[in-house]
């Protein structure tokens, strides 16, 4: 048998790029790794069920509870897609109308679609991928709008929604809070505080995108301990039966490098770092919430020319588009890595151009449910040919974190030119 898979990887390792992208342990942390074949075992007597309340697996996520000072902690195997959907679950149910920005990840949109719930969405305020409106959505849950809020924070550059103000607005209305905070399962080591702590109801984080994890590797936090069996109970019916073992022990193996005073004065370290290079270009670096999401600011710039600087620098930032660039550094990436993204934003500080804004596109109506929509009959067709025909999939960009078009939703004129810029050439639509 030819080995494709394999032959593409070797390959990319060979160019010896510097990892600006998921996941956190670039290739490099805990070396003593590399030879995992005798830890990718089954479920057994002596190593514990995921989906079962007692057992090894059970007391390792007690103990990672404590590390991150949560009433009650699950591990997930299938990354934050499988927290979100036993989330959603666990906390509300059929024809529940949940409030949710514009951006948020599809995962979100498929689960909704799935278990019978509507969004009540809450457009982006000054642009495609802007933070979340979160004077909006109070108003929205204090108005009774809404049987539940779900919210990303930070999202994918860094910017953190105002997590306590909402869970004030959702404490008093009695509803659930879930926070999305896939790309904030290092905010504790950076120095911000985990949504739990802040006030909501229920968590994910993908402990891979930033931290020394294999891809995949996630986590649920939950304020409540008295949920943790039913949202236990709903991972088991979306997850794998076959979790991988190699996964979790590298989820049990990040809590604990969480756990020693040398991961702290890492991620003390990397925000320095990150300081650093904004302070070349204030402009073209601009400050997040996240001390360490590096998002580069590429308005006005000729992609091409950027994206051939960045080729001369051997760099491969998690994101590349018009608008911007995101890089994703950990305490894993080498003092070279530095040096090139040093080189780059140098280089790029010198170049001038008019700012853009990027478009907001309006809301599309919505004619049918997420659940009818994608449960629908459909097909793909070339999107000159959509326009006046009803979405059958959730069209997303920034890249799987705002929607541009959700299932059910009448596809317009007006958003060819914005699906063009962003390479979408065909959508599947309900026949």
């Amino acid at each position: 048998m030819n080995r494709p898979l394999e032959k593409a990887l070797s390959d990319f390792g060979a160019k010896s790029a510097s990892r600006f992208f998921m996941p956190g342990h670039k290739g490099t942390a805990f070396s003593d790794f590399l030879p995992a074949l005798p830890f990718d075992v089954t479920e057994l007597n002596e190593t514990g069920n995921l989906y079962q309340a007692e057992g090894v697996l059970a007391d390792s996520q007690q103990e990672a509870a404590k590390v991150v000072g949560v009433p009650s902690l699950l591990y997930s195997a299938g990354g934050s897609t499988l927290c979100i959907q036993a989330l959603l679950a666990a906390f509300f149910k059929e024809g529940d109308r949940i409030l949710l920005p514009r951006a948020s990840h599809k995962a979100a949109l498929h689960a909704m679609g799935l278990l019978g719930m509507e969004p009540v969405w809450v457009p982006s305020p000054s642009g495609l991928c802007a933070p979340t409106d979160t004077a909006r959505m109070v108003y929205k849950i204090k108005h009774h709008e809404c049987d539940g809020v779900f919210v990303t924070s930070p999202d994918y550059y860094g910017i953190c929604a105002d997590i306590k103000a909402l869970s004030v607005a959702c404490k008093e209305a009695g509803i659930p809070l879930i926070v999305d905070s896939a790309h904030g399962a290092h905010l504790p080591l950076a120095g911000l505080p985990h949504p739990i702590a802040l006030g909501a109801d229920g968590a994910c984080v993908s402990l891979h995108k930033t931290l020394p994890a294999l891809t995949g590797a996630a986590a649920i936090y939950l304020a409540d301990p008295g949920k943790t069996d039913q949202v236990r109970h709903w991972m088991s019916v979306f997850g794998s039966s076959s979790p991988s073992y190699l996964i979790m022990l590298s989820i049990e193996r990040c809590f604990a490098y969480m756990d020693t005073p040398s991961a702290l004065s890492d991620w003390q370290h990397l925000s320095k770092r990150c300081e650093e290079l904004r302070g070349i270009s204030q402009f073209r670096l601009p400050s997040t919430d996240d001390p360490t999401r590096l998002v580069v600011n590429l308005s006005g710039l000729d992609p091409d020319q950027i994206k051939q600087r960045m080729e001369a620098c051997r760099l491969i930032p998690e994101l590349l588009d018009t608008q911007s660039a995101i890089f994703i550094p950990s305490p894993f990436n080498s003092e070279e890595d530095f040096s090139r993204l040093k080189t780059f934003v140098r280089s790029i500080g010198e170049l001038k151009g008019e700012p853009e804004a990027a478009a907001v596109p309006p809301i599309p109506p919505s004619l049918l449910s997420l659940r009818e929509a994608l449960l629908s009959p459909k097909e793909s067709v070339p999107i000159e040919r959509a326009v006046g025909r009803i979405c059958a999939e959730v069209v997303s960009v920034c890249p799987p974190a705002t929607v541009l078009l959700a299932p059910g939703e009448k596809i317009g004129t007006n958003l060819l030119q914005l699906f063009h810029s962003y390479g979408i050439l065909s959508v599947n639509v309900i026949i």
